[in-house]
């Protein structure tokens, strides 16, 4: 935790810092650095591009991010997720804002997926989880 209040969370196996950009894309000399000779993970939880041995992008964390908010809240249908293809269980009181979001940062084309700010402003965030355990 940081002395102004922030929780930042990392693997420290594979943290590095990065610059304050607001590339997408990590550049040339940012891969340079971040190249590796193997790759770390948690099969299903990394994002398909990382799987797969392609670039790495800022918004590669935010499919993880996806993957983790999903087995949050549906922790037995886990193994049911697969890239481009979410589905979710069948039950009463699914929260809309929840599912939208996990479908924009589940995107297969890392391209299309929400940063991490935008993804922050999702009407899921809006909402604390105090009002819906009220709801």
């Amino acid at each position: 935790m940081h002395e102004d209040g922030r929780i930042v969370l990392t693997d420290f196996e594979l943290a590095r810092e990065v610059g304050r950009s607001n590339n997408c894309i990590l550049t040339e000399e940012d891969e340079e650095v971040d190249r590796t000779q193997t790759r770390s993970g948690t099969r299903g939880f990394m994002a398909p591009e990382i799987e797969t041995g392609g670039q790495t992008y800022f918004t590669s964390d935010m499919y993880s991010f996806g993957v983790v908010l999903y087995f949050m809240h549906f922790p037995l249908h886990l193994a049911t997720l697969t890239p481009g293809h979410v589905r979710f269980p069948a039950a009463d009181g699914t929260d809309v804002e929840l599912c939208a979001l996990i479908k924009k940062l589940l995107v297969v084309d890392p391209l299309e997926r929400p940063s991490a700010p935008d993804a922050v402003m999702s009407p899921y965030f809006r909402v604390t989880f105090v009002d819906r355990l009220v709801q």
